[in-house]
């Protein structure tokens, strides 16, 4: 979902193992073959655990210096999930929305000083993009 989350995840990754000594609080954790949901049919095809970064209700700009606080304030423990047995992805997904009947494209640009936080924290970077109707209010995109 739109927004900023620090997602890690493996097929072998041991999330609670890793929780015990770790100070990041996920929203969320998957295991593998079990439902993403209480109510769902889905199920997790690897584990994984997602911390919230930076609110969607903020302007893209201000995502990104929240996402670059949190990379200085937690690089050491970044570094060491990174790392950490079975961890096959470790990365910051921008979630926007993209309003096709209004845009031919839309342009996500990010510093290079927050590429270079990513780069010494070894995190990726996804942008991941939601279609939405151009005429839907509740997803209109913030000024920057």
């Amino acid at each position: 979902m739109p927004g900023c989350v620090l997602r890690a995840c493996g097929i072998d990754f041991d999330v609670e193992e890793f929780l015990q000594q770790s100070s990041l609080v996920p929203y969320c954790v998957h295991v593998r073959d079990q439902p993403v949901a209480l109510d769902s049919d889905y199920l997790a095809k690897t584990n994984a655990l997602y911390v919230d970064v930076a609110d969607a209700d903020l302007s893209r700009c201000a995502q990104i210096l929240r996402a670059q606080a949190f990379l200085n304030a937690n690089r050491a423990e970044l570094l060491q999930l990174s790392q950490t047995a079975g961890v096959e992805c470790l990365e910051l997904d921008f979630g926007q929305y993209f309003f096709g009947e209004e845009r031919v494209s839309q342009q996500f640009s990010f510093p290079p000083e927050f590429l270079t936080e990513c780069a010494a924290a070894n995190v990726g970077l996804t942008v991941t993009v939601y279609a939405t109707n151009g005429s839907d209010a509740d997803h209109q995109p913030h000024a920057e």
